[in-house]
């Protein structure tokens, strides 16, 4: 359905994302209420899936919501396919889930951008606006003003309501794994125990803000675009493949040992 859906009008994909990522997000929402990690619904990827979904139902002619969707989706959340090695594992609806969460938004907004014959969002009413002031105004200025609120409630919950609670209940959060991990951690506590969390805010930030620089390239250049999105999900698939080969090596790697310990034991009996 999905190869059909994205050679028809833009539409058709943009809404079968939003029905189908809003399905897999509620589904995930319990899951991970069950395990204790329903912190994480708060996150980044959340968000951009949000704003996304607000677009393509809510507002389809709003810049705002346009520039905001596309630069996030197509920057930082597609990004972290690689960078989480997000994995299609048809078995693992977690795994399954999140590569969805962070590959299906940007495709929607790549098609809306390029593939909109019906004129139905904002990005084929107002066509390629040339480069200057006004649009990087737009374009900062959307992402910066959807981003920011959610940076500030993040913060305010996260980090002073809800933190006493967190800690006492040893719930994981996005911060808690930041901090654990040693790619991050290093730089986190750089400037002491103290500013981990405002670290945590910055670095998060400079990550956005480059990458929703680079990804101006993809609104102006439509194969470059192009090329990241395939890109984007070959490492999707590339990722599920190891990981089955992997899976399967290790299962006959333990078969293989447990076939030998039989027959150590037997020879034992034996004799």
């Amino acid at each position: 359905m999905t190869a059909v859906l994205v050679t028809k009008d833009a539409k058709y994909y943009a809404y079968y994302n939003v029905f189908l990522t809003w399905s897999l997000i509620m589904h995930r929402g319990y899951e991970f209420y069950m395990k204790g990690w329903h912190f994480y619904m708060v996150d980044f990827c959340y968000l951009v899936n949000f704003i996304v979904a607000c677009h393509v139902v809510v507002f389809p002619k709003s810049e705002i919501m346009f520039f905001a969707g596309f630069a996030l989706s197509l920057g930082p959340i597609f990004n972290s396919v690689s960078y989480y090695r997000n994995t299609l594992a048809f078995h693992s609806t977690e795994k399954t889930t999140s590569l969805f969460i962070h590959s299906s938004p940007p495709l929607t907004m790549f098609l809306i951008h390029w593939h909109d014959r019906s004129n139905h969002f904002a990005s084929s009413n107002m066509g390629i606006q040339e480069y200057g002031p006004i649009f990087l105004a737009k374009w900062y200025g959307s992402v910066i003003a959807l981003y920011g609120a959610w940076v500030v409630c993040y913060y305010i919950v996260l980090f002073k309501l809800l933190r006493g609670h967190i800690v006492k209940n040893n719930y994981d959060t996005l911060y808690d794994h930041a901090m654990a991990d040693s790619r991050t951690s290093r730089e986190l506590r750089s400037r002491g125990e103290k500013w981990t969390k405002f670290m945590f805010i910055w670095v998060h930030f400079r990550y956005v803000l480059q990458f929703i620089t680079m990804t101006q390239i993809f609104y102006y250049f439509y194969w470059v675009g192009l090329i990241w999105v395939i890109y984007n999900h070959a490492l999707g698939i590339y990722f599920g493949a190891t990981y089955y080969i992997n899976y399967h090596s290790e299962r006959y790697e333990k078969n293989l040992f447990s076939l030998g310990r039989m027959k150590e034991k037997a020879k034992e009996k034996t004799n």
